[in-house]
Parts: C-alpha cells; structure tokens; sequence
C-alpha cells in the first residue's frame, strides 16, 4: 500500500473525486478495518507512482492531534511493510518529507520526531535494495527540506562513489547544508577536506587498523602477532608495518584512519576485522586511493570501488566444493538440510539450492531451528517420520499378532527378536527388521531414512550436540557434512568420538606439515607462545603478499599501483592455501576436513 497521499480530512490540499473514493476504500478495505484509524478520512491514492514532484499534505488549521495520530499510523506501516519496489521507496520518501515540511511550519517538530525522521527517511534510501542514483535525484527534485535533500545529496554521492565516478560523486557533498538534525553536513565536509589532503604516496609502509582495546582486543591481537611474524622475516627487511588501535567508537576509528593515510602516507591498509567498519573505511579509501584489505568474515560487504578488497573464504566456493564432493565422491543423490534461522543460514541456503540442483543432488528432507538450539531431537524426528507414530501405526503389531507370536515364541523356546524395549535410549544399532514385520510398540519404530548426507552448516558448538543426537534416535549410515565453522576444538571437545569422520571445508589446517603452515606455526609460537588462529594465518597470508607485491616493484610504487597489482595476485602459496584474486575479494580454494582419531586432518580421496 501507498502512503504518499493518504490523510485526514483537515490535511487535504484538495477535495476527493467520490469515483475515486469508492474505488480506494474497495481497494484497502482490510488495511481500513485493521487499523481502524482512517474513520472519517478522505483519501485519494494515485495507481502509479507520478513523475515529478506528488501533491502533499497541507494543513488547514494547524497540525491536530487526529492528524499526528493519523501520521504514526502511517509511519508504523511503513515500518512493518518495507517495499521492495523503488518507485515505492520515493513516494513514501516523499510522503515522509511533505510531512516533515508540514510539522516544520507549524512548529510542531519535536527533536524526538526529527531524529525518527531522519532514521525513517534514511532507511528509505538505503535499506536493501538502495535506491538508485536515478531514483535519489528524482527524490532530490522533489523533496522540500533541508533534511530531505543532504538525505538526497548524500546517499546520491555513495551511489556514486559505488560506480568509481569520485569527482561527481563529491561534487554531491558541496550541496549538503547543516539542518539542524543529522551530522551529514559536519561528515560531508570532512570528506570533502580529506580529499583536498589527498596525496600521492610511494612510501614502502603498511598500515594496519586493529581493535587493540575494547570487546575484539583479542582478536586484533591475534592479527597483530601474525603481522609481527611477517615484519620480523628478513623478506621484509626496508618495508615497515604501522599499526594503529581503532577503539571503541568511530570517532577512534576514524583517527587512526587519518594518521595512517594522511600522516604516515602509507600504500595499502590491512584491516578493520568488522563489516560496519570496513565499509566505513572503504568509503575513505576510494577517495584517497589506499587499497583496504578487509579481514571481516561477512561476504558480500558494500565496497566502494577500485580500492575496496577482502580476504575471505566465501561461502559460494565452500558449497560448491561440498556438492562435488557429495556427488562424485561420495555418490550421494538426496541431501537433508538442517538450517539455522539467520542471514547465514539463508545465505548457506540461497548458495546450496543452486549447487545442489548442479550437481544433480535432491533436498528430500529440510528443517530449520532458532539459533542456539542445543537440542535437535524434535527436527531429526520430523525428518525421519519419528514424530507421530499414530501415522505409521500399521507398523506397529497388533495385539492378536503379539499375543500369536508369543504362544508361537513359547513353544519354540526361543522368543523372536523384537526391536528392543526402550532403543530409544540405545546407542547401539538394532537388529535389522524385515519389511513385512512390525514392532512391538511406537517407541520401537525404526527412522525412515531418505536421504545420504546431512548438510549442517552452523557453529561448531552447534554440530556438538547435534552429532551426539545421530545415534540416540538409531540414525546411522548417514554422513553428516558442514563448513568452515567447525573447524574449531569446541567440535570434538562437545561431541567426543561422534564427530569422527564428519566432513567439513575450510582454508587452513593448524596441524598440517604443509612448508608454508609448519614455518608459520612454528614462528607464530615462538611470538605469541600459543598456536595461530585461521584468523591469524589469514594476517599473516595478507602482510606477505603485501610484501611481495613492494618487493616486486623494485623502484617507487604508488597506491594505484599497488591496487592494480593486487588484483593481479594468482596462486600465491599462503599458509590458508593457494590464494587468488577475484572480484575484490583475495580467495582461496577450501581444503575437504574430517575428523579421525580425534583430530582434525585433510581428507584425502583415493585416486
């Protein structure tokens, strides 16, 4: 539904058309009688969105309470039905603006109401899908306040820095005015000085942006000991690692961003290790042109153009490389699918489906659990036709048949074997039973197993209480396959031998006797007196190709060059594998894990 023109009758510019009234109040009558708040309105909602600038709300003796009351309504369903649709995200922009301008004149504006104004107004814009640089100018010709158009201006300027046209992209900025409201006029002009203060760098140092205080300290430690593992190796002898703690806040990001592209003039920056300060930062590096290699985890972070890297092992190659492995070595031709109900979940899933279907691989069974569930018994009974027995009770014999079997047992002398009272607390597997018979009571009943491999993708503590849940409910014969996340002690240290010969990709492998992985391991314990961390190798991968990269240069090398021989990087041999570039991402091939003899080692196929 379109809010751009729905008011009370004191807000009308114009009166209604009566054919159009008929056909608006048929059109929402359930919206009408839901939320009860259009009694005694007038409305007139266009069909299409309409070129050019809307007829808004106007005020006809003042902003009455019936009509704020009328505003929230709106606001609220705008909150609870976000649109897709562009075209729909600019009426409601300026259906937002029109009221904003109103409430404004009339000096109903609370500073409250202005700070809901600006978040609403920029969700608007930027929520996915963003609107697009079409559809921000289209807003910025129509809107009518201050806020609405640094809104406009703004998010017009990221849309096209996205699209590497930084001069046009700037020139956005200038237009930003203070409003009294939001902060985008005191960042539009720091950006605006950050670029005057652009300068060309040849320097032979490397920036590193870490959280070396705060909640992620130790993380940011564990990177900052695998970068002075790099520094330390006569490889990198004349080439200096600067690195600057980024805080707690972004005002303490943004300082340690300043001292290393501006002061220090440094060529290439390692880090942050969080999305939402990465893509703070990408936005910073295409203006200065520093190529940022990201550490976050997230795929899919909002770059913003040339300069804009990740190091990432992706989630697309990882399935990709378990569905081959399901369907050539493994043979398997049906796949149950435990999910966890998150973006990752749904990311694992979007990425499956299309892997799957490639390699000829059918979803029989699916089930999807909150995240942190520890107990999975419920969903491992749906997928195995365990939870309602009153569906399967043909197999369950009937009183005759055991009261049969049992003067049939007595005369024998040995009774028939039954499935065994109470296998449900069993973990060792029953004898098999025939097709044609049946047990003895519901809670006999054998798992109907459709499928050859459950696919699991969650955190290792969550595949700890799953594996152990496998035999409990008499499910075996399946092999039980997830990602990189249990590549983790937690794995074995909750699921004991369960989690023997589970598989599972990932990049690196602690233990392994690989030159680059037993060099690295063997430096990093020397430096921080414990083992490396995936994260850790990742650091260490990233400072070393940064080094071969200025060492190759032999002579001055320039930020823009150093982006454009990043993206030339293939097959360089890192401790997380052979490490290419890739659409702004520096990938890895995943390695094939499992579990044996309660260690993690790489699978090795039989040629």
């Amino acid at each position: 539904m379109r809010w751009l023109n729905i008011f009370t009758v004191n807000l009308l510019a114009q009166p209604a058309n009566q054919n159009n009234l008929k056909n608006i109040f048929a059109k929402f009558l359930g919206v009408i009688l839901v939320t009860a708040s259009l009694a005694g309105c007038a409305t007139s909602l266009h069909q299409a969105p309409q070129a050019g600038v809307p007829v808004g709300p106007t005020v006809s003796g003042g902003a009455s309470d019936a009509s704020l009351n009328s505003l929230l309504q709106g606001l609220n369903y705008l909150r609870e039905h976000p649109s897709t649709r562009e075209d729909e995200k600019i009426e409601r922009f300026l259906w937002l603006d029109q009221w904003l301008k109103i409430l404004q004149d009339k000096n109903r504006l609370t500073p409250e109401m202005a700070q809901e104004f600006w978040g609403d107004l920029t969700s608007l814009v930027k929520e996915n899908p963003a609107v697009s640089a079409q559809g921000l100018q289209r807003i910025n010709s129509g809107t009518q306040t201050k806020l609405g158009k640094n809104i406009s201006y703004y998010y017009l300027y990221l849309a096209l820095l996205k699209d590497q046209s930084l001069e046009s992209a700037l020139k956005n900025l200038e237009f930003v005015e203070e409003d009294s409201v939001s902060d985008l006029y005191s960042k539009s002009q720091g950006l605006l000085q950050l670029f005057k203060n652009k300068a060309m760098s040849d320097s032979r140092k490397i920036g590193v942006l870490l959280p070396l205080s705060g909640d992620l300290k130790p993380l940011g430690e564990e990177v900052l000991q695998a970068i002075q593992v790099a520094g330390n190796l006569s490889y990198a002898n004349g080439i200096e690692f600067v690195v600057e703690d980024i805080g707690t806040s972004e005002a303490d990001l943004l300082k340690a961003w300043d001292k290393l592209a501006v002061q220090e003039k440094v060529t290439a920056i390692i880090g942050p290790l969080t999305s939402k300060e990465s893509e703070l930062i990408f936005e910073r590096a295409q203006i200065l042109s520093i190529p940022v290699i990201s550490l976050a985890p997230k795929e899919g972070l909002q770059g913003f153009g040339n300069y804009s890297f990740q190091s990432v092992l992706s989630l697309d190659d990882q399935v990709k490389r378990l569905a081959k492995h399901m369907a050539d070595d493994l043979r398997a031709k049906r796949v149950a699918v435990l999910l966890p109900d998150s973006s990752y979940g749904w990311d694992v899933m979007e990425a499956a489906k299309k892997e799957f279907d490639h390699q000829g691989l059918q979803i029989t069974q699916m089930q999807v659990y909150k995240v942190g569930t520890t107990d999975f018994k419920d969903q491992l009974r749906r997928m195995t036709r365990l939870d309602v027995p009153k569906l399967r009770k043909d197999e369950v014999c009937s009183k005759e048949k055991l009261a049969k079997d049992a003067k049939k047992d007595l005369k024998s002398g040995e009774p028939k074997p039954l499935a065994p009272s109470g296998a449900e607390n069993s973990e060792v597997a029953a004898p098999p039973i025939e097709p044609t018979a049946c047990v003895k009571k519901p809670s006999d009943l054998r798992p109907l197993i459709d499928f050859e491999v459950l696919f699991a993708p969650d955190s290792a503590e969550a595949a700890g209480f799953l594996l152990p849940t496998l035999p409990y409910l008499r499910i075996y014969g399946v092999e039980v396959i997830g990602l990189s996340q249990y590549n983790s002690p937690k794995l074995i240290e909750r699921a004991g031998d369960h989690a023997e010969g589970v598989i599972f990709t990932d990049g690196y492998l602690p233990n392994s006797n690989d030159f680059q992985n037993r060099f690295f391991r063997e430096q990093y314990q020397k430096t921080a007196q414990k083992d490396p961390t995936r994260l850790s190798a990742e650091a260490f991968d990233l400072a070393m190709i940064i080094v071969k990269v200025i060492r190759d240069a032999q002579g001055p090398l320039t930020r823009e060059m150093m982006a454009e021989r990043l993206k030339n990087i293939r097959d360089f041999p890192g401790t997380t594998g052979s490490i290419f570039y890739e659409d702004h991402k520096l990938k890895k091939e995943p390695k094939l894990l499992t579990v044996r003899n309660g260690t993690v080692q790489e699978l090795r196929l039989k040629d």
